[in-house]
């Protein structure tokens, strides 16, 4: 799991980036020559908002990733004191 957040932080997110920027311009145009209902536009402002997210998501992901190794270091000290 570690190793699969790392690889999104590192390099799809830079994708995804990408492509929502192509989306946004993509986006732009449409408005431009039709219109987009309400429903529409919160859908789509919640794609926009969701990438805003994922900043907090990796720094959550860091902090679990940091509590759980202190956790199993903690038991393997526990483990080896048993013995």
């Amino acid at each position: 799991m570690k190793a699969f957040v790392e690889k999104v932080e590192s390099e799809t997110i830079y994708i995804l980036d990408m492509k929502l920027m192509e989306a946004r311009t993509t986006l732009s145009f449409l408005m431009e020559y039709t219109d987009i209902s309400p429903a529409e536009m919160r859908s789509n402002a919640d794609t926009f908002a969701w990438y805003d997210r994922m900043q907090d998501v990796f720094d959550e992901h860091r902090a679990i990733i940091a509590e759980k190794q202190t956790e199993f270091e903690e038991a393997l000290k526990v483990c080896f004191y048993i013995l």
